[in-house]
């Protein structure tokens, strides 16, 4: 039984899938499926009476490249990173970040790592809205800053953004990749404890928000 909806969705899926394994830029995305419509819309037309299995196969083809290029295309406006993103920041100098702690932060022994949920941003003196996360990475021991840091806090963290390493194995997701799906498109670093101030600790209604489930 011929299920064309079916064969739709497959289709357009396949172009996300696509859009995954290769990414364009929205631009170029957007120029593609543009494309696509203005050569599959004429063709359609002027065989849409035509019969023989080339037609259909013409047919077939038309449509199966612009629901291609709309599945590319809706995964490429998926991953277009606002103005104000933290990552737009990335440079050499340290900045500020004011931002809130959004999730529970990894103590180890030679340092701290956790998620802000930025803000706003100071550079050379002068603030600005920012959005995203950021992975901070502080590379010191992290003896006595568990208060400061526990989720929900708002805090003012100084060091280098830079982007997430692309590590990983041979057909493995990338780090970026993965962090990005989550929100997180930087990484800012510093090494001394001064860098993570506390501007406001979690009220009553964050505790609640962000308190640890109990152990079973």
């Amino acid at each position: 039984m011929d299920k064309p909806l079916v064969k739709a969705v497959a289709i357009f899926g396949l172009g996300i899938v696509a859009g995954r394994r290769f990414p364009l830029p929205a631009s170029v995305s957007v120029a593609v499926f543009l494309a696509a419509i203005f050569l599959a819309g004429p063709l359609l037309f002027l065989l849409r009476s035509r019969a023989g299995s080339w037609a259909r196969f013409a047919r077939a083809g038309a449509a199966g490249a612009a629901l291609l290029a709309a599945g590319h295309l809706r995964y490429a406006l998926s991953q277009r990173v606002p103005g104000d993103d933290v990552s737009r920041f990335i440079g050499p100098s340290p900045v500020r970040l004011v931002g809130v702690v959004a999730d529970y932060p990894r103590l180890e022994r030679h340092g701290v790592a956790f998620v802000l949920e930025c803000r706003s941003i100071v550079r050379a003196g002068l603030s600005e809205a920012a959005s995203g996360r950021a992975a901070v990475e502080l590379h010191s021991p992290g003896r006595g800053i568990e208060e400061t840091i526990a989720r929900g806090n708002l805090l003012a963290v100084t060091g280098r953004l830079s982007r997430p390493e692309e590590r990983g194995n041979p057909g493995e997701r990338s780090v970026r990749d993965r962090l990005a799906a989550e929100g997180v498109r930087a990484r800012a670093s510093l090494y001394d404890q001064s860098g993570v101030v506390l501007l406001r600790p979690a009220g009553p209604l964050d505790q609640g928000q962000h308190q640890r489930p109990a152990d079973a």
